[in-house]
């Protein structure tokens, strides 16, 4: 079955075009499913809830053949040849989306969104998303409610508040 529907390098003999998105559908053992499936189950809902089903399966298919493509240029380049099973980069992706659109949520029970390394990660992704799509988070936007583009009240990210209000001088001596 794997020599059928695992991820094979292209220069292979195993390889078949499938195999880029029928690789994400094959696992090693029951723990590697279950954790999967559970990562799914606990940040997919979200994404459900917020795109549908639809745009998040679709989006879940691009990010298992963006992983596998990624994997082809990685072993082509390192000379493996090794199949490659699992659904880990369609999940990945989805933990991404989910940490993309849902910034003030927990995400992982073990780091408590309030500890240093729970803030840290969240003021990071706040600012990418600054960056990066050139708006802020809104000011109070709960768990499982991300930002709109069309809030009337934007607050400035405390990040970048302090780095602001670090250039600017606070009085005329300073200027």
């Amino acid at each position: 079955m794997a020599g059928l529907f695992a991820l094979w390098p292209l220069g292979s003999p195993l390889f078949r075009p499938w195999q880029l998105i029928s690789y994400a559908f094959l696992h090693g053992n029951l723990v590697h499913i279950f954790f999967n499936m559970f990562a799914l189950f606990m940040f997919g809902r979200a994404l459900e809830t917020y795109w549908g089903g639809r745009r998040l399966v679709m989006f879940y298919l691009v990010c298992v053949l963006t992983a596998a493509l990624t994997q082809l240029l990685v072993q082509s380049g390192s000379g493996a040849q090794e199949e490659v099973i699992g659904a880990s980069g369609g999940v990945f992706g989805v933990l991404l989306a989910f940490a993309w659109y849902f910034t003030q949520a927990a995400h992982h029970p073990a780091v408590p969104a309030d500890s240093d390394a729970g803030v840290a990660v969240r003021d990071r992704v706040r600012a990418a998303r600054a960056v990066l799509r050139r708006d802020r988070p809104t000011a109070g936007s709960g768990a499982f409610r991300p930002p709109g583009r069309n809030a009337r009240r934007r607050a400035v990210h405390p990040v970048l508040a302090d780095a602001a209000a670090a250039s600017v001088p606070s009085s005329r001596a300073e200027r």
